[in-house]
């Protein structure tokens, strides 16, 4: 590829970017397809634009999910690899493909500790594994990885600390339950958060009646 060539193909680049900002996802594929007959370097970051292009567009279960697994193929740069592995995660999750889901989310927990990734992406991976193992009656697993994700994230804290709390109450550990219902109470949301966290707060509430309740019986 010329110098000229080069400069052409970063402008297109640039300019689908664009489109994919003002959500004209069609124009944007156009210039993305465009760029993959081209030397242009950058393949697997081309492969998945026009992943998350189509998923905009609604068309995830054919074409989102061949360009993610495409990218897949044609990058090592593990930063990409943990946002491909989200989308196919979350993206099989939506068609309710639980045990793909769960091998994609698995898989991008693996490459970002080995490569040191801790950036939401990550703390939403860890937080979306958590709750499809709860689905399996993976509670202790579960539990870890709540524990995690709200850790990592504080946007994540509210979601988690009830699902946790679930998966404790299913293992029987009670008064572990009780304990971070308490940490929830601590817990000060931010103004975009109030009202989901009093929402929460109402069923954890209820939760730990019911458990103090049990608890004071088995005395």
């Amino acid at each position: 590829m010329t110098e000229t060539e080069s400069n052409c193909s970063q402008t297109n680049y640039q300019l689908a970017l664009q489109f994919e900002e003002k959500r004209q996802y069609k124009d944007a594929i156009q210039l993305y397809r465009a760029l993959l007959n081209t030397d242009y370097p950058r393949q697997g970051d081309i492969l998945f634009r026009l992943g998350w292009c189509k998923e905009q567009l609604g068309q995830s279960e054919i074409h989102a999910i061949k360009y993610y697994e495409l990218a897949l193929d044609n990058t090592d740069n593990p930063g990409m690899q943990v946002e491909i592995y989200f989308r196919l995660g979350w993206i099989n999750l939506q068609q309710k493909k639980l045990e793909d889901a769960i091998d994609y989310f698995a898989a991008l927990i693996r490459v970002a500790k080995e490569e040191n990734i801790d950036n939401i992406t990550f703390a939403h991976g860890v937080y979306w594994y958590a709750a499809s193992i709860e689905t399996q009656g993976q509670f202790i697993d579960a539990i870890k990885y709540f524990q995690e994700a709200r850790n990592n994230l504080p946007e994540l804290f509210i979601e988690s600390c009830y699902r946790e709390l679930v998966c404790l109450i299913h293992v029987g550990m009670y008064t572990d339950a009780i304990a971070l219902s308490d940490q929830y109470q601590e817990y000060k949301p931010t103004t975009n958060q109030k009202e989901r966290y009093m929402e929460i707060l109402n069923l954890i509430l209820q939760e730990r009646n019911e458990l103090k309740k049990c608890l004071e019986e088995d005395i």
